[in-house]
């Protein structure tokens, strides 16, 4: 019998540095990606909403921004249930955040228009319309209580001219 002989591949030129880059820059994007929607996630669910100084702040990330009381429709402001409302209900995302519950950012509203929401639990919100072309709608811990500071803090105000 003939024993085994084994013979052995000619080694390569070829380098495979490359190779590992190309790997190593996937895994540092998915870490990247994955840390971003992390942090992106946390801060719209602890979103915080204050109001004085003539003015509504909104805190968080990204989305976050002062209104000028005086651009709020307080008249038409009011708590609602955005899974029953038909004016309140979502239609799709156009920059935010979907995750079960959790819906934040800019929102394609069934009513017509654009809404800046931040919708953390079902049941109740607060539903502002804005004179610069969206809805602003978030749950709060107390709505109306919500309502009632944002209308106390407006009242305050000096009245708005229209310029016709």
């Amino acid at each position: 019998m003939i024993e085994e002989q084994v013979f052995a591949v000619v080694p390569t030129t070829l380098r495979m540095w490359w190779l590992n880059l190309i790997f190593a820059g996937i895994i540092g994007l998915l870490l990247a990606t994955l840390f971003f929607v992390r942090h992106l996630t946390a801060s719209v669910s602890q979103a915080t909403f204050a109001v004085g100084s003539g003015a509504l702040t909104i805190r968080a990330w990204p989305y976050g921004r002062t209104i000028p009381l005086a651009d709020l429709d307080l008249a038409a402001a009011r708590v609602v249930d955005p899974a029953t409302d038909p004016e309140a209900r979502l239609s799709w995302k156009r920059n935010g955040v979907n995750l079960g519950v959790l819906r934040a950012g800019w929102w394609k509203i069934k009513g017509g228009g654009k809404g800046l929401v931040f919708l953390t639990a079902p049941g109740e919100a607060v539903y502002v319309p804005t004179r610069q072309g969206y809805v602003f709608m978030a749950t709060v811990a107390d709505p109306r209580g919500f309502l009632e500071a944002l209308r106390r803090e407006g009242a305050a105000l000096p009245p708005v001219r229209e310029n016709i």
